[in-house]
């Protein structure tokens, strides 16, 4: 049995939240998968089975991964490597910066 939640009297416990970051993200389209593979280097490849959705390989340090038509590809920072998001949760996660 675990002890029940208690933060407030362990010394030292704080509650954190994150910090707003501002992060750069394309949404990826059968239109644009050249020009967002070339941001990323990623290769584009249209398949076979399905001419009108190109899927993106993008390697990174921990394997390569796949972007299809109408996920995100995001980079939090210029030091990190990109990541893939799709719409449902790129959309609860961020929204846009206002211009200045």
């Amino acid at each position: 049995m675990t002890a029940p939640h208690r933060a407030s009297t362990l010394a030292g416990m704080r509650r954190y939240r994150p910090r707003p970051v501002e992060i750069e993200a394309v949404q990826l389209t059968a239109d644009n998968a050249i020009d967002v593979a070339q941001w990323c280097g990623g290769i584009a490849e249209v398949t076979a089975t399905d001419p009108e959705r190109p899927v993106l390989r993008i390697p990174t340090s921990a394997g390569t991964f796949d972007l299809a038509v109408g996920d995100y590809l995001i980079r939090l920072d210029g030091h990190r490597p990109f990541e893939r998001r799709d719409a449902i949760e790129f959309e609860h996660e961020f929204e846009p910066v206002p211009e200045a």
